[in-house]
């Protein structure tokens, strides 16, 4: 799938995600009454962190369904699911257990058996529930990267995943203001909503930041995007590679990598096929890529892709010793293309151009005078190198 799609299919799994715990939790009493308190007691505190465990635990889980779904891979479906899972469910726990206490801090004291109603009261209680569920999202963002080992990944994950729960939070306070309603009917709406807007921002956050990436133009997977997010990523057969080339028997499980360093990407074949890799139709052994470069792998084709100004602009001094590292410079009475010495007369090589015979006419040996004019014989003009030494057949000078 494309990174457009995959940010939309994110950001409705991350929906999904919230409906889900809500569904889960809604006929518990225990996670959801609707009767104002304060968290005092072990018991409050265990009723925080097990709500935000469970909506943590569905939203990362289904999110990491997406990202393992648009590897093409089921082994990875299944890491990333689980992966996701695990850390949804500590990220949950940690992230309302944070807001808590900081709602706690911030929250309007109670009067007269009933919380104060008032505006700064309302604003801190946004603010207290937005940082508790930003930092939800930052976990569930983070366990994106983490089936991959991709520390990039982890990053972009963590800023879109705290960049979304901070809304969601915020939105959760104020979908209970502005629908004037309580209870099962703002839960649902709420967690629904701060679950769409962790998925969204972590998908985009991903693609806003993405420096490199490949999209397979012919094979099985024809039209999927891979987001190159390590030093090095694998293309291959293999269920666990970073670049998954399936459903082609030419291909090996470890075929080629794309190794980044200094912000230059090259690829490099590993010896494991007799296909081998092309890169625009010529095989090769390691070689830089550059934006639009083709590979081959068997059957497949893929397209690299890099985002305008992630390489570094070779600057002019680097083409210079690049070509002082050739070798020594020429003497003057050899030639640099060919390599052959000169004609000390002319200065033309092997490799000096002929210029085309044009037809004439020269005075016949009997006499001056119309009758005496014999044409030159023309043969066909050759732009290619002369050999040196070899005669003009069909030509004289005039």
């Amino acid at each position: 799938m494309n990174s457009k799609l995959k940010i939309l299919l994110e950001a409705a799994a991350g929906a999904a995600g919230g409906f889900l715990a809500w569904m889960v939790m809604e006929p518990c009493p225990f996670l959801t009454s609707d009767e104002p308190r304060s968290v005092a007691s072990p018991v409050d505190w265990l009723s925080i962190v097990l709500f935000g465990a469970v909506m943590g635990a569905c939203i990362s889980a289904l999110i990491g369904a997406i990202e393992g779904l648009a590897t093409g891979s089921r082994r990875q479906l299944r890491r990333a699911v689980g992966f996701g899972f695990v850390i949804g469910l500590a990220g949950g726990m940690a992230g309302l257990f944070f807001g808590q206490v900081v709602y706690g801090r911030l929250q309007a004291p109670p009067s007269g058996g009933a919380f104060t109603v008032s505006l700064l009261g309302f604003l801190r209680s946004v603010f207290a529930r937005a940082l508790g569920w930003a930092f939800v999202g930052l976990f569930i963002g983070g366990a994106q990267g983490v089936p991959t080992a991709s520390l990039r990944k982890m990053r972009h994950g963590a800023v879109g995943g705290f960049i979304g729960g901070l809304l969601g939070g915020m939105l959760f306070e104020f979908v209970a203001a502005i629908l004037q309603v309580g209870g099962a009917p703002s839960r649902l709406v709420s967690m629904t909503i701060t679950g769409a807007a962790i998925g969204f921002f972590v998908g985009l956050v991903q693609d806003l930041l993405k420096q490199a990436w490949v999209v397979v133009l012919r094979g099985r997977n024809e039209g999927r995007e891979y987001v190159l997010d390590k030093p090095t990523s694998i293309l291959g057969r293999d269920e666990l590679a970073d670049v998954g080339v399936f459903g082609d028997p030419s291909v090996a499980p470890q075929h080629a990598v794309i190794k980044v360093a200094g912000g230059r990407y090259r690829i490099e074949d590993l010896g494991s096929a007799p296909t081998g890799t092309l890169v625009n139709g010529q095989p090769v052994s390691q070689v830089g890529l550059a934006d639009g470069d083709v590979i081959t792998l068997g059957a497949t084709q893929i397209k690299f892709h890099e985002k305008l100004g992630a390489a570094p602009v070779r600057k002019a001094r680097d083409v210079i010793a690049q070509s002082a590292a050739r070798g020594p410079a020429l003497p003057d009475n050899i030639c640099r293309f060919c390599g052959e010495a000169k004609d000390p007369v002319s200065g033309t090589c092997a490799c000096t151009p002929v210029p085309p015979q044009q037809p004439g006419f020269t005075v016949a040996a009997q006499g001056a005078g119309a009758a005496g004019q014999t044409p030159l014989a023309t043969g066909p003009a050759s732009l290619g190198p002369r050999p040196v030494g070899a005669a003009t057949a069909g030509a004289r000078l005039v």
